[in-house]
């Protein structure tokens, strides 16, 4: 019997620790595995089928990307008008200007030397034309005294003749005889004949006389054709003096660095003083490596981003259409574009349009630009196709 209570008591302890027994289905982790893999399929059908929906259906661009800055489509240069030094400046670099406004003041050492010799021809043109009118109307005076002195001495001479053919030949009549008359005939009559002569000698030498001084009338027309062009171009040059004042051509912002400089420096006519660009019509130049270039066409559509104007909500991109491409890379010696040789440059134009226009005001030349060049549109089987057409 003692026998027996130990392993009453052990039996009780194995029924403690004995898990409870439940009915177990042998077939439930098939039918998971099943579900999981209709469900996989289900999935991957419906995956299918939208990539199939979207490359059929959706548009999409193929882009390339570049980086550059704004830069004004036309650009105005301003030329030193005349020769001299600038004494004042009244803008400064990328200041915004109007057509008219003072731009810069010169004061003209040539103008100044050229009104000096003007006053010094026109002095002396002055001077020599009143000597040669003072010395015609003399001339004149002389010449009417003397013709007049002639035509009594002829008088005299005839009156002279007719006595000494009165005293000789009384019956004859004097006109007649002084018409016909030969020299040698009558010694007395000889004398009264040759002082005649002399008289209407005289007469006819203070007629060439006047006729030489007729001419003197056409030195002092062109002394006084000279003096009224001196006096005009005397008057033109003192109003360019006054009011030497170099405006600006065009509306635009001033483009050129170190403006202030110009103060005191002398320039010849026609040197190159600043450049202006025309603010209303802007280009973003673009800067594409080698690889990439000959994926661009005139006219490809732009999307541009202007990164200093990239806080402003209302601003997005920018439309903007290719204007050209260049043909070559850019040189190191290109002093302008020296930090991109090697690049090539496109120029893209902004398109003119409400939106672009409302943010004109708001450009800078210089500004920093992103911009995402569309070099191919369409659906996205078509490109996908493409690829692999072109890379076979």
């Amino acid at each position: 019997m003692n026998n027996n209570i130990p392993n009453e008591k052990e039996n009780s302890k194995e029924s403690e620790l004995m898990l409870p027994e439940f009915d177990v289905d042998k077939n439930l982790p098939l039918r998971v595995v099943t579900k999981s893999v209709s469900v996989t399929f289900i999935i991957l059908l419906i995956v299918v089928s939208l990539t199939g929906i979207i490359i059929f259906t959706v548009e999409m661009d193929v882009t390339v990307n570049a980086n550059g800055f704004l830069e004004a489509s036309n650009v105005s240069r301003l030329h030193s008008p005349e020769s001299g030094v600038i004494n004042r400046v009244f803008i400064f670099s990328g200041d915004t200007v109007q057509v008219n406004q003072k731009i810069a003041e010169l004061d003209s050492t040539e103008l100044r030397e050229r009104l000096i010799q003007i006053n010094s021809e026109l002095a002396l043109k002055k001077n020599s034309y009143n000597r040669l009118k003072q010395n015609i109307n003399y001339s004149v005076r002389e010449n009417e005294i003397q013709l007049s002195k002639a035509k009594s001495q002829l008088i005299r001479a005839k009156a002279s003749f007719r006595d000494r053919l009165f005293d000789f030949f009384p019956n004859d009549d004097p006109d007649s005889v002084f018409e016909n008359y030969i020299p040698g005939e009558h010694i007395n009559l000889d004398f009264a004949m040759a002082e005649v002569n002399i008289a209407l000698s005289e007469i006819d030498n203070q007629v060439l006389k006047s006729e030489m001084i007729a001419l003197n009338e056409y030195e002092l027309n062109e002394l006084e054709i000279s003096i009224n062009k001196l006096s005009e171009e005397k008057k033109i040059n003192e109003e360019k003096l006054t009011n030497l004042v170099i405006r600006s051509p065009v509306d635009g912002i001033i483009l050129s660095e170190g403006v202030d400089r110009l103060v005191g420096e002398y320039f010849s006519k026609g040197t190159l003083l600043l450049e202006i660009s025309i603010v209303d019509d802007w280009n973003a130049t673009l800067f594409v490596q080698e690889n990439e270039i000959h994926k661009i066409k005139l006219r490809d559509r732009v999307k541009v981003e202007i990164i200093a104007l990239k806080s402003k909500r209302d601003i997005e991109l920018l439309n903007a259409t290719v204007k050209s491409v260049a043909a070559e890379s850019i040189s190191n010696k290109d002093v302008k574009y020296a930090n991109f040789a090697g690049f090539y440059r496109v120029s893209v134009k902004f398109d003119e349009n409400s939106e672009n226009n409302l943010f004109l005001d708001l450009f800078k030349h210089g500004y920093s630009v992103k911009a995402n060049i569309i070099t191919r549109s369409g659906k996205i089987a078509q490109l996908i196709y493409d690829y692999i057409t072109e890379n076979l």
